[in-house]
C-alpha cells in the first residue's frame, strides 16, 4: 500500500509538472524528489533490502499459488518500471544515487542469500532467494550498460519462471506432508521420481550451473557491473556461491536424508494435472538454456541498443521551442530543455 501511494504521488507530480502523462512524450525530469518517490515504490514492490519487511509474511502464508505470482510476475513490474520510468526518465538522478543504489543492491543480495541459507522451510529458502535474485537484478539495472541491462532482463525471466516452479513445488511437498519445515522433511525421493526430478531440476537451474539460462544471465549482471566496481563483481560471484548452498539444501533436505516425521510411504508421487504445470516451467527454462539470446538478445533490439534505447531523450513537442542544453554524462548524451525545466534558464543566469 506505502509503495502503490508514494508512486501514485510521484506519479501526479510528474506528470502535473511535465503537462502530460502520456509516457512516450514526457520529458526528463532532474528532480531529485519525484525520483526517489518511483525507486522507493518500486524498491518496495520488487523488494529491495532495506524494504522487504513484507516479503516473509506474504511468500509463507499466502496461497503457493499466490506467492507464484507475487515472486515471478508481480516482482518483475518493479524491474520494468525501473527501467521504464526510473532509469529512463531521470539520467541525473540515476547518475548521483547510483552508487548507493548499488551498495543496497548488493547488500540485498548477500543478506538474502545468508537468509536462504539459514531458512528452516521451504517457503522461506524461495523467499529469501528472490530478495537476492532482485539485488541481482537491480545491480545489472544500475550498471547502466548494455551487459547489464540484457542480463537484468534475462534474469528477470529466468527468475519468474524459476521461481513459481519452485513454489508450486512447495506447494506439492506441502500437500503431501501438510508441513515445509525441514525438520520434519526428507527422504521424498524414494517412490516418487517425478517429483524428485522436478525438484532437482528447479533447484539446479537456481544454483546456476554452467550452460544453464541462469548462469548466463548472471554472468552478464556481473560484466556488467564489473564496469562500475570490480568489488559489485565479486560479491555478485559470492552470492552465486551461496546460491549453490541454499540450493542443495533445499533438495537434500526434501528428497534426501531419513524420511521425515511427516512423510508417509503413502505420500503419492506428482499426477498428471501437476506435471502439467510444473514441466511447461521447467521446460521453457530448459529452452532458455541452450538460447538465452532468444530474450538478451531482443530485449531492445539487440546489437548493443539497450543504453541507447534507455537514455535517449523523447522528442519535444514541436509547439516548443528547441533550445535545449545538452550534457555528456555516463549514460551517453542527454538533454533537457529550458522550458521544461525552468531551473536550467535560471542556472544558465
Amino acid at each position: 500500500m506505502v509503495g502503490s501511494l508514494l508512486m501514485l504521488a510521484a506519479l501526479i507530480s510528474y506528470g502535473l509538472s511535465a503537462g502530460t502523462f502520456d509516457l512516450n512524450k514526457i520529458q526528463p525530469s532532474s528532480n531529485t524528489w519525484i525520483f526517489l518517490g518511483f525507486a522507493v515504490a518500486f524498491a518496495i514492490k520488487a523488494p529491495l533490502f532495506p524494504l522487504h519487511g513484507w516479503l516473509p509474511d506474504a511468500y509463507r502464508k499466502a496461497p503457493p499459488e499466490v506467492a507464484a505470482v507475487l515472486s515471478g510476475v508481480v516482482s518483475k513490474t518493479a524491474v520494468y518500471g525501473f527501467l521504464r520510468i526510473v532509469i529512463a526518465k531521470f539520467p541525473e538522478p540515476v547518475h548521483d544515487f547510483r552508487v548507493p543504489i548499488l551498495v543496497l543492491a548488493t547488500i540485498g543480495l548477500l543478506y538474502g542469500s545468508l537468509l536462504a541459507f539459514r531458512a528452516p522451510d521451504v517457503r522461506g529458502v524461495i523467499a529469501y532467494s528472490s530478495l537476492a535474485q532482485m539485488g541481482l537484478i537491480t545491480l545489472g539495472l544500475f550498471a547502466a550498460n548494455d551487459l547489464g541491462f540484457d542480463g537484468a532482463i534475462l534474469q528477470s525471466v529466468n527468475h519468474g519462471l524459476v521461481s513459481a516452479a519452485l513454489f508450486l513445488l512447495a506447494a506439492m511437498v506441502e500437500r503431501r506432508t501438510s508441513t515445509g519445515d525441514f525438520d520434519r522433511l526428507g527422504g521424498m525421493a524414494r517412490g516418487r521420481p517425478l517429483l524428485a526430478t522436478m525438484l532437482i531440476a528447479g533447484g539446479v537451474l537456481t544454483l546456476a550451473v554452467p550452460f544453464s539460462t541462469n548462469f548466463a544471465g548472471e554472468f552478464l549482471v556481473l560484466a556488467g557491473v564489473f564496469q562500475q566496481g570490480w568489488a559489485y563483481g565479486a560479491l555478485g560471484a559470492l552470492a552465486m556461491v551461496l546460491a549453490a548452498m541454499y540450493a542443495l539444501r533445499l533438495i537434500s533436505a526434501v528428497l534426501h536424508r531419513e524420511p521425515g516425521s511427516a512423510v508417509s510411504d503413502a505420500a503419492l508421487d506428482l499426477r498428471p494435472a501437476e506435471l502439467g504445470i510444473v514441466v511447461p516451467l521447467v521446460g521453457c527454462l530448459i529452452a532458455l538454456s541452450f538460447w538465452p539470446a532468444a530474450i538478451s538478445g531482443h530485449a531492445f533490439g539487440g546489437n548493443g541498443k539497450a543504453t541507447a534505447a534507455l537514455t535517449a531523450p523523447a522528442p519535444y513537442p514541436s509547439s516548443l521551442p528547441m533550445n535545449c542544453v545538452f550534457k555528456k554524462t555516463s549514460y551517453g548524451t542527454t538533454g533537457q530543455c529550458q522550458q521544461v525545466f525552468p531551473a536550467r534558464k535560471a542556472a544558465s543566469k
